[in-house]
């Protein structure tokens, strides 16, 4: 399906900026050739030969303009001869002093060697086609450079370890071992006779094939929160408190807090990080009826946001509890979880015993004074305890793509199931068993279209 590759690469593989070392990569069949028109062993002349670079080893010396002879800067290179290097091709890396101009002249002078710039993410992607990482892996890669939380690089560090892959292949493997034996019954029925029994095979189906994808589906969902972070929306009437919660949990000076009632009329919205938990907080306008235009186009947004939320912290004033404007919006907020937060406990003499209508269904309550910070670490706790993962303990989460095509599989062996209750012919179950075989070589990247690899592929950074 794709071409041999039969060109050079090269890139910064740091990241912008100044530092103490740049790395420049160089992957491909002219990759060493090309090094050693640049490289001079420190106190040689001549450039040096490819022979006396020894493979994974670093070699110090001086890189030079082989049409000026001018030393670009003294330097060590590493040369990674294939199979064994990161895309399975040869590969050298100059590991030079971290200046931008510098590591931009290398890369120039590297181009006018016969090199061209690799695409975002190319060297993982020749990873990949060179049979070193399955796809799930080559995602890994991705998850560990962009996590931000000490979940995510756990996350990426097992994708690209493998663990999902491994998983997905052992069920692949034992779906093409059915379908093999149930061709070979269809194909020849008078010489195999019986290869697959029925019975087993529905037993099978609902014992571990179907609940196995179940629960992936399920850490897909854990995974997706842990990458995009758990969506959190502060809401509530006017001053109760939105925007001294927003800034007490993120410890700045993020909205505007005043005593006059609408001053949020727009959307304000932050990371957070807390216990190596990804959220994305949002402070909105206080919900009630105005007859300012402003004001209400921030209320619309606000309930527009409520709606898309994972959770709603609804903050209500202690000295009021909850009165009927609370209630008025606590009904209309009710389709999403929500944690009820009493706010300004110090003004009250037991806010923890204050009274919530029978119709209220929070997943939890906590009082704090948004103004010192009593309370905070209560209702961190609690934030913390809705957003960590039921599937922590498995770091390997699926992502979007892997969620669909696992969603398809489960969709797929399900209609098997029926087939096999229903009795119907073995051609017929073994197109659904097909399907699902092929959607779980989708996620491992079996037979990948090139459309799915530019999608996935052009989100790295180059360089990697």
């Amino acid at each position: 399906m794709f071409a041999p590759i039969t060109d050079t690469i090269a890139a910064i593989a740091t990241p912008p900026g100044t530092g103490g070392i740049g790395i420049v990569r160089v992957s491909g069949p002219e990759a060493l050739p090309l090094a050693c028109r640049l490289f001079h062993k420190k106190g040689q002349e001549d450039p040096v030969r490819p022979e006396t670079l020894v493979s994974h080893h670093l070699t110090l010396g001086h890189i030079r303009d082989p049409r000026s002879g001018e030393i670009l800067d003294e330097a060590l290179v590493v040369v990674m001869r294939a199979p064994r290097s990161f895309t399975g091709e040869d590969v050298v890396e100059f590991q030079a002093h971290g200046g931008p101009f510098l590591l931009r002249t290398l890369l120039a002078l590297i181009l006018d060697q016969g090199a061209r710039l690799a695409e975002p993410g190319e060297f993982t992607r020749r990873a990949f086609l060179a049979g070193r990482m399955d796809l799930t892996q080559a995602e890994g890669v991705m998850d560990l450079i962009e996590a931000r939380t000490a979940a995510a690089r756990k996350m990426g560090s097992a994708l690209l370890r493998g663990e999902l892959g491994s998983e997905v292949r052992r069920l692949r493997e034992s779906l093409l071992s059915l379908a093999t034996r149930m061709a070979a019954e269809i194909d020849f029925p008078e010489d195999v006779g019986e290869l697959v029994d029925p019975a087993a095979m529905l037993r099978d189906l609902e014992d571990v094939y179907l609940p196995t994808l179940s629960r992936w589906i399920r850490r897909g969902e854990d995974g997706m929160r842990l990458r995009e972070g758990l969506r959190l929306v502060i809401a509530g009437v006017p001053n109760v408190g939105k925007s001294s919660l927003m800034n007490r949990l993120l410890e700045q000076e993020r909205s505007i807090v005043t005593d006059i009632p609408g001053t949020t009329r727009d959307l304000v919205e932050e990371s957070l990080h807390l216990a190596g938990l990804p959220f994305v907080l949002t402070d909105t306008a206080g919900i009630r009826e105005s007859g300012d235009p402003v004001e209400n186009m921030g209320i619309e947004r606000a309930r527009a946001k409520i709606r898309e939320a994972d959770r709603v912290l609804l903050v209500l004033d202690a000295t009021k509890g909850a009165d009927a404007p609370s209630c008025l919006l606590e009904a209309e907020i009710r389709p999403c979880p929500y944690v009820v937060v009493f706010n300004k406990k110090d003004l009250v003499e037991d806010a923890e015993a204050l009274v919530l209508p029978p119709s209220w269904q929070p997943e939890a309550r906590v009082a704090v004074c948004a103004r010192t910070g009593e309370g905070m670490d209560a209702l961190k706790k609690i934030l913390c305890d809705l957003a960590a993962p039921p599937t922590m303990e498995h770091a390997a989460l699926p992502n979007l793509r892997h969620k669909q095509a696992f969603e398809e599989t489960c969709a797929a062996l399900s209609r098997v199931r029926a087939g096999l209750e229903a009795g119907d012919f073995w051609d017929l179950l073994a197109v659904d068993l097909d399907t699902a075989i092929r959607e779980l070589g989708r996620v491992l990247g079996e037979h990948p279209e090139p459309d799915l690899l530019d999608r996935i592929f052009s989100d790295f950074c180059i360089g990697k």
